[in-house]
C-alpha cells in the first residue's frame, strides 16, 4: 500500500501571530497503514507537563505524527492536524527566531479546558495538542493540534475552534528576535506588546 495513493487535502487557516500553518486531513486507511506513523503512542515528552497525554507543554522538537497517533479511533473517519511553525517575516520585518514561555500548570489546565469544550460542541471527537517552548529556529513547529472526528467537517471545525482559543486563553507568550531588535509579545490574538520587557507569570490568565 502507497501513500501516494491516498489524497492529503491542504490549506492554511492561521492568522498572523508569528508563524506560519498547514492544515492536513487525513485518512483512517491512512494511519492504519502504518506507513505515516512510525511507532504508535510512543511520545517525546522532553521537560513536558502532560494531561492524560494529551495536552502537552514541552521544550522538544515536535512530531505530528506522534500528536495525531493519540486521536486514532476505530470510528474516526478524518483526522485534522494543524501545524503552526515559525515564519521568517512578519508585517515587513524578518524574524531570527522566536523565543517561548509558558505558564506552565495554567497552560496545560487551559488546553484541557479546550479540549473539554471541544467534547461538549463535537462529542464524537477526540483533541490533542502539544505547544513547545523555549527558542524555536524559522520553520520549527510551535504547535501541533490533531482532531479525529466520524467526520470531516466537524474535524476542520474543530481543530479551528482550538487554534483560535489558544491564542485567546493560554497563558503562552513569545518574544520576537528581529534583525534590528526585540520584543515581548503577550496575547496571540492581538499582539499586544509588553514595552517594559517580560510579561509577568499569569498576566492576562485566570488563576
Amino acid at each position: 500500500m502507497s501513500l501516494l495513493s491516498f489524497r492529503v487535502e491542504q490549506g492554511d487557516i492561521s492568522r498572523g501571530c508569528g508563524f506560519r500553518s498547514c492544515c492536513w486531513t487525513i485518512s483512517r486507511a491512512v494511519i492504519s497503514s502504518g506507513i505515516l506513523f512510525r511507532k504508535k503512542n510512543q511520545v517525546k515528552k522532553g521537560c513536558s507537563s502532560v494531561n492524560d497525554d494529551l495536552f502537552v507543554i514541552t521544550d522538544a522538537p515536535i512530531h505530528p505524527e506522534e500528536v495525531s497517533a493519540k486521536v486514532e479511533s476505530r470510528d474516526a473517519g478524518a483526522v485534522t492536524i494543524f501545524c503552526g511553525t515559525v515564519r521568517e517575516w512578519t508585517k515587513g520585518r524578518r524574524t531570527l527566531y522566536l523565543e517561548y514561555q509558558a505558564y506552565e500548570s495554567m497552560a496545560v489546565k487551559k488546553l484541557a479546558e479546550i479540549g473539554g469544550q471541544v467534547q461538549d460542541k463535537w462529542p464524537a471527537a477526540k483533541v490533542a495538542i502539544t505547544h513547545r517552548v523555549g527558542r524555536l529556529e524559522i520553520s520549527d513547529l510551535a504547535v501541533v493540534i490533531a482532531v479525529s472526528s466520524p467526520h470531516r467537517k466537524a474535524a476542520y471545525e474543530a481543530n479551528e475552534y482550538v487554534i483560535e482559543q489558544i491564542k485567546k486563553v493560554v497563558p503562552i507568550w513569545k518574544k520576537e528576535h528581529w534583525e534590528d531588535g526585540e520584543q515581548w509579545i503577550g496575547d496571540q490574538l492581538q499582539q499586544v506588546e509588553y514595552p517594559d520587557g517580560k510579561p509577568m507569570k499569569g498576566s492576562g490568565t485566570d488563576d
